[in-house]
C-alpha cells in the first residue's frame, strides 16, 4: 500500500484553468498552422489535397485536448491508444511524406498538451527546417 502511495505522490493531478486550455489549444494550433504552410510549401510541385491540410491544421490541437483530457489516468490512455493507432490503417495514405506531417503535428500536440510547449516548439522548428532542406536540396 505504501508503494502505491508514493507512486500517486509523485504524480501531478492538477486541474485544468480556462486559459491553460486556450494557450495550449492556441500554440497547438499555431504551430499546426506552421507545419501545414510547410507542407504546402514542400509540396507545390508535386501537389497536395485541402484535406490533408485541414488533417494535418486540426491533428495536433484535437491531440492536445485528448492529452489534456487524459491527464495522469492510466485506463484513459489505454482506450485512446487503439483510437490512435488507427490513424496509420484507416486512412489511405498516397506517400509516406504525409505521414511524416500527421504524426508531426500528432505529437505537437500531444506535448502541448501535457504542457511541454517550449519542446514542442524547439522540435517543430528543427523537424521543419530539416522537412524545407530536404526538399530544397531535393534530398527527398
Amino acid at each position: 500500500m505504501d508503494f502505491f502511495n508514493q507512486i500517486l505522490h509523485f504524480v501531478n493531478i492538477s486541474t485544468i484553468t480556462v486559459g491553460v486550455a486556450l494557450k495550449t489549444i492556441g500554440v497547438t494550433l499555431g504551430l499546426s498552422l506552421l507545419i501545414s504552410l510547410v507542407f504546402i510549401f514542400t509540396h507545390r510541385k508535386t501537389g497536395f489535397s485541402s484535406s490533408m491540410i485541414i488533417s494535418i491544421l486540426l491533428m495536433g490541437p484535437i491531440a492536445s485536448i485528448i492529452v489534456v483530457c487524459i491527464g495522469s489516468n492510466l485506463a484513459r490512455a489505454i482506450s485512446i491508444g487503439g483510437g490512435l493507432a488507427l490513424i496509420r490503417y484507416r486512412n489511405t495514405i498516397e506517400d509516406p511524406r504525409d505521414l511524416v506531417y500527421l504524426f508531426l503535428s500528432l505529437a505537437t500536440g500531444m506535448a502541448c498538451g501535457t504542457g511541454f510547449i517550449g519542446y514542442a516548439i524547439v522540435a517543430v522548428v528543427i523537424l521543419l527546417i530539416v522537412l524545407v532542406i530536404a526538399n530544397v536540396t531535393k534530398f527527398d
